[in-house]
Order: structure tokens, then C-alpha cells, then sequence
């Protein structure tokens, strides 16, 4: 369940496909925009149909993909490691693709399992490429919460920024020059720029043959932030002061072209739920990546009811009463335009109608974020409360 603003819906130029157009500072693709005339309401729908063979934009037979030669260590590690027994459109073929040594974009849906596509095959032994993947997002809860729940799997994984100690730090360069290596590193665009010691690591990786792929989580980034927000973060606009690592980490994103330089003979994969036409031209030419495989396909979430209803002054009271109804003890995320906004929406929440909320913002310490966020996936908390301008829809709940 989730509460925001909607401005008007257009068509992306893909088949069957409508988004909201988003206002320039929101961080995640979403449905919250800058007017006070409507309000959206985004919850679950029946679940999504079985998978079901690649659309017209990713003209791939999903029958000659079980006679991969990797096919069998693939559905092997689906079943046992991350306890899935199919796999959803285009995750096979993108699989087969990376461990076949081919470069690989990847346009899917929030919620259409974009992590599986190279989180199984870190774990698989076999393919053209083998050893460690490395993983680049400039979201860290995400990449925190991925990281947990691939220990909780028994996925050896490791994540490198800049909130590890030094010690940290040293045990996991151990680790990459020891035999007993990690599948799966996680690591910031800027730790990726500005650290020696981890470019050491991964040129040693390269001439030993152990560094099997680049994976560009959110490579929207390499396009549409780096370029249409250089001049923001110049500026000093209150959207950068409260976002300032974030941004940080997007303008990075400029910089990962040079992954094709330095390691010419190692695949990447990029792949993100936000892009048209001109922004995945985009990403292909700044990544080098012209000859890659390009999976794409409809936004239609079928998981999810759209509502838009006029907003009345007694919004809250409406929210209230529509969370008490249909969801009570359920999560959801509410958006609102300010961090006052956020937190006072929250304690009405708490206080005059008995719901468990709690507020989100970019101004709030991380340790206060971080114990928020686990609030919310343990069931402590059902509510959050948050700015658009901070995401906490990545993260996983119950």
C-alpha cells in the first residue's frame, strides 16, 4: 500500500505500457508528484501470472533456454539457494546471457526480479566467466538489505563502502586475495572511483581470471541523473543538501564507462525499472555495451490496483479510515512534500487513530533510518512515512 500525489500518466514508447511522469526530485520511480489536487492510492492486486514467454521487444525463445549447457546448475541454484521454482519473465534469458560471457540490459518492472538475474548466477560454479561479481548501486539500504538476505540464504557476500571500517576493509581484501573468495561483492560507484586498493584488487582478479562480471544496478543513473542534475548539485538547491551522498553516488555513475576500458573482456550487466528509448541508447553507449542483449518489456505491474481520488481536506482522516478497513497491521508507505509534513502526518497517525507509523527523511541520522527501516520489515512498524525525495520502497518486508 502506498499514499502520494499523481500529476497526469502518459505512455512510455513500449507496448501496453503506462507510467507517471515524474517530477525532477523524486530519487525512485514512484507516484509521487508536486500537486495538492489529487491523491493515488498503489496496493496489491491478485498475484502475477506464472512466467510467460518474452514480449515483442525481447525477442527470445524461452524454449531453446532450458537447452543452455548451464541450465541445469541454474534452476538447481533457483530451487535450493533462493527456494523458487520458476523463473519470471526474461530472468532465465538474462542469466543464460551473462553466464555465456555476453553483455547484458535489462529494462523490468520494480517487483520483477531484477536481482535474481545476476544473483544466481554469482552463486553458480560454472559459465564462460567464472569468480567474483560485483555488484555497483548507489543505493546503500538497498544494497544493505540484499546483502542480509543473501547471508540468510548462505550466500557468501560481502559489501564494500563507505561505512566499513578499516578492518572490515582489510578482511574483505583478504578474503578477494585468498582462495576462499566471496561470490558476490557490493560496492558504491565512488568506492569503485576513488579507491586504489579495491582497483588493485580487481585487476589482480582480471589477470587471474577470477573476476566474472560487472553488475550497474539503477544505470538509469549513468544517463538521466548525471546529466540532467549536474547543474542541481552545483547549485546547492535544498534537494542536494538533503540528498548529499545519494547524489553523490549518481554523479559517480559518469564514471562506470570506464569499466569497458580497464577490464575490456569482462561482461556487464546493467539494468533498471527507468528508461525510455533515448535514456537506454544512453546507457548502452556510456557503458560500452553496444552488442549486449536487450531484455525489455511492459511496466504494467499486474501486482498492483492504480486508485486517484480527488483529495478532500480531512485527508488523513481518509487515509486513517482506509488503512483501518482494508489494511490494518499491514505495511504501507505514505509520501509527503516535506519532512514536517512526514513526521506530523506520522505522530496523527500514532496518536488519534491508533496506527503504528513512523516518519522518514534524508535530514534524519542514519543509525535513526536504519532502526526505522528495521522496524518496518520485522513488523514492529506498518507504517512509514516518507518524503519523495527518499525511497524506502526497495526495501523488503513481510
Amino acid at each position: 500500500m502506498e499514499f502520494g500525489a499523481v500529476q497526469n500518466v502518459t505512455q512510455w514508447p513500449y507496448p501496453d505500457t503506462a507510467t507517471v511522469e515524474q517530477d525532477e526530485t523524486a530519487l525512485r520511480p514512484g507516484i509521487s508528484l508536486p500537486t495538492k489536487q489529487k491523491m493515488v492510492l498503489v496496493t496489491p492486486a491478485a498475484p502475477p501470472k506464472p512466467d510467460v514467454p518474452s514480449t515483442s521487444s525481447s525477442p527470445v525463445c524461452r524454449l531453446d533456454q532450458t537447452a543452455s549447457p548451464y541450465y541445469s546448475e541454474v534452476i538447481r541454484i533457483l530451487k535450493s539457494v533462493f527456494c523458487l521454482h520458476q523463473f519470471r519473465t526474461n530472468q532465465l534469458e538474462a542469466i543464460n546471457a551473462t553466464m555465456a560471457g555476453r553483455d547484458v540490459f535489462v529494462l523490468m518492472p520494480t517487483g520483477g526480479g531484477k536481482s535474481l538475474c545476476y544473483q544466481v548466477p554469482a552463486v553458480c560454479k560454472t559459465g564462460a566467466t567464472k569468480g567474483v561479481t560485483f555488484v555497483v548501486s548507489p543505493l546503500l539500504a538497498l544494497m544493505h538489505d540484499q546483502v542480509e538476505a543473501l547471508k540468510k540464504k548462505g550466500v557468501d557476500v560481502a559489501l564494500w563502502d563507505s561505512e566499513r571500517t578499516n578492518e572490515d576493509v582489510q578482511d574483505i581484501m583478504q578474503r578477494l586475495k585468498g582462495k576462499m573468495k566471496p561470490s558476490m561483492v557490493y560496492v558504491t560507484p565512488e568506492k569503485l572511483k576513488e579507491s586504489q586498493a579495491l582497483k588493485n584488487i580487481l585487476m589482480m582478479l582480471c589477470e587471474t581470471g577470477e573476476l566474472a562480471r560487472f553488475v550497474i544496478d539503477e544505470a538509469h543513473c549513468i544517463s538521466t541523473w548525471g546529466r540532467d542534475f549536474r547543474d542541481a548539485v552545483s547549485s546547492h538547491s535544498p534537494f542536494v543538501r538533503g540528498s548529499g551522498s545519494l547524489i553523490f553516488s549518481i554523479i559517480q555513475y559518469q564514471d562506470l564507462g570506464s569499466l569497458r576500458k580497464d577490464y575490456p573482456n569482462i561482461p556487464i550487466m546493467a539494468l533498471t525499472a527507468t528508461a525510455n528509448q533515448s535514456v537506454l541508447d544512453d546507457i548502452i553507449e556510456r557503458l560500452g555495451i553496444q552488442g549486449c542483449l536487450k531484455l525489455t518489456q511492459s511496466f504494467n505491474r499486474q501486482n498492483l490496483n492504480y486508485q486517484v481520488r480527488p483529495k478532500a481536506r480531512n485527508v488523513l482522516e481518509e487515509i486513517a479510515a482506509y488503512i483501518n478497513s482494508n489494511h490494518p497491521n499491514e505495511s504501507g508507505v505514505i509520501y509527503c512534500f516535506s519532512r514536517n509534513s512526514c513526521e506530523e502526518v506520522a505522530k496523527s497517525l500514532r496518536d488519534k487513530y491508533n496506527i503504528s507509523a513512523k516518519h522518514y527523511h534524508a535530514r534524519m541520522p542514519a543509525r535513526d533510518k536504519a532502526a526505522v527501516q528495521g522496524d518496518w520489515q520485522n513488523g514492529t512498524c506498518d507504517v512509514i512515512v516518507a518524503t519523495v525525495r527518499v525511497s524506502v520502497t526497495p526495501i523488503s518486508t513481510p
